[in-house]
């Protein structure tokens, strides 16, 4: 019987790859490449500390179909692929929907709920080090995001938060895997600020399709038969 993760995992990476599909049929090679950028980017970060996490003993997985060296299950690894194939996806989009609720009213109700959350886990004596990494990339992404876009960035967070709330909760009680602390509600919050990271990222990306556009870089990269795609068009000319 295939466990929660696995089931999850499959689901999450169907939808990505009903996105890249999507996107690599309108010929918008450089689009689909930010996809798999971002993915990949995700998938190396979430490995990284999985296995950092599980080497040391701060949690165990249980379920899987395969561990990567013994600890990791590779599921993770599709799953935080597609997570951020779907982010930039819908953060892409998500700015065509008019909003009801204004920017200030989000932003105060965000910072209320993680203060609540923050004092709460103090009071208990629990653990706070995830935020130690996770407050600067969230800062540095909301730094990052245009404010037009910020309202769309936050509601983001705040279902990531959600799910990751949710999904650790109904894993952990079928036993899929543990922690050698009791998990918090510090830990949605971390991933929060971590996707507002990633969307400040995604909004940025433009900046390195300048850099690689420049005539010295195009000229290096040619050099080492790497060939630019220029507005969906091979650039080998």
């Amino acid at each position: 019987m295939l466990g929660y993760m696995t089931i999850l995992a499959g689901i999450v990476t169907a939808l990505a790859m009903i996105v890249l599909i999507y996107s690599a049929t309108k010929l918008n090679f450089r689009d689909t490449s930010k996809y798999i950028f971002v993915g990949l980017l995700l998938a190396a970060i979430d490995f990284i500390a999985e296995y950092s996490g599980t080497y040391w003993g701060q949690w165990h997985y249980v379920d899987s179909i395969y561990f990567i060296k013994g600890l990791v299950p590779i599921e993770l690894i599709f799953l935080f692929f597609s997570c951020g194939v779907l982010l930039r996806y819908v953060f892409m989009n998500v700015s065509k929907i008019k909003a009801p609720i204004k920017l200030n009213t989000l932003l105060y109700l965000t910072t209320i709920f993680a203060l609540a959350i923050y004092v709460r886990e103090l009071y208990l004596g629990l653990d706070t080090y995830q935020l130690v990494f996770a407050v600067p990339i969230g800062i540095w992404g909301i730094l990052n995001i245009k404010e037009k876009n910020r309202t769309a960035a936050f509601a983001i967070a705040l279902l990531v938060m959600a799910f990751d709330l949710i999904f650790e909760t109904i894993i952990i009680k079928a036993g899929g895997y543990s922690y050698s602390y009791n998990f918090t509600l510090l830990i949605p919050m971390a991933y929060g600020m971590l996707a507002l990271g990633l969307l400040g990222l995604i909004e940025q990306m433009h900046k390195l399709d300048d850099f690689l556009n420049r005539p010295a870089i195009r000229r290096l990269l040619k050099s080492l038969g790497v060939y630019r795609f220029v507005n969906g068009k091979h650039g080998k000319k």
